[in-house]
């Protein structure tokens, strides 16, 4: 942020980092808290709103994109959306909330008004294992996550596949077989920070495979 507070983004820097995330922000709560996250893990991160995220996308050059929740809807027309140049890109990508929900909307699934909506503390299981919580949770566990959401995703873009779902939210988490894409349906809780603390400083780096996820509480 500008510490001026003139501007809610941080202007263009003359020297750009070697390595980077870009978070699109679609005006999520807690986009701020992401990127705290990322940077506490030692990633150099930019906010950038989703509609001038090309041109971020463009001078940056990051390694990977996240998609932020936010207050819209992706069933309203004329609601936010990502620039197809991140997808295009085929970095690696972490959905979140409504996040989750454009990129499927944009990626040739499809998301609706949900009949059972989740606010509050919910709870998904894991079916699948995935790169996001490889060596933290295990399939076959249930854990306690927060939502807020009122929509979901009713049928998951071409290539993806479940990895955890709760009671209102059949796709909670999904991952790409084909990409390093991951989206996740809730925005609050230890997922994020435990992946990034955990990661061994001498890892072999290898090109993550996409998920979707959507952290509801106070998300939109």
């Amino acid at each position: 942020m500008d510490s001026g507070g003139t501007r809610p983004y941080r202007p263009a820097m003359t020297v750009q980092p070697i390595e980077s995330i870009l978070i699109v922000d679609f005006g999520s709560q807690v986009t701020q808290l992401i990127a705290r996250r990322v940077r506490e893990a030692g990633v150099y991160c930019e906010i950038a709103p989703f509609n001038s995220a090309e041109d971020a996308f463009n001078r940056l050059q990051p390694k990977g994109v996240i998609f932020s929740g936010g207050p819209a809807s992706v069933t309203d027309h004329g609601s936010p959306a990502a620039p197809q140049v991140l997808f295009d890109s085929g970095l690696p990508l972490l959905a979140i909330c409504y996040g989750q929900q454009t990129l499927h909307q944009q990626l040739g699934g499809t998301v609706v008004t949900s009949d059972q909506k989740e606010f509050g503390r919910a709870f998904i299981d894991i079916v699948a294992p995935s790169s996001l919580f490889d060596g933290l949770w295990n399939v076959g566990d249930k854990h306690q996550v927060w939502m807020s959401h009122g929509d979901r995703v009713e049928a998951l873009a071409p290539g993806f596949e479940v990895v955890a779902r709760s009671e209102g939210a059949p796709f909670a988490i999904a991952e790409s077989q084909l990409e390093a894409v991951i989206s996740i349906l809730k925005e609050r809780g230890p997922i994020l920070q435990a992946r990034l603390d955990s990661r061994p400083a001498n890892r072999r780096r290898r090109r993550p495979r996409p998920s979707t996820a959507c952290r509801h509480r106070r998300c939109r």
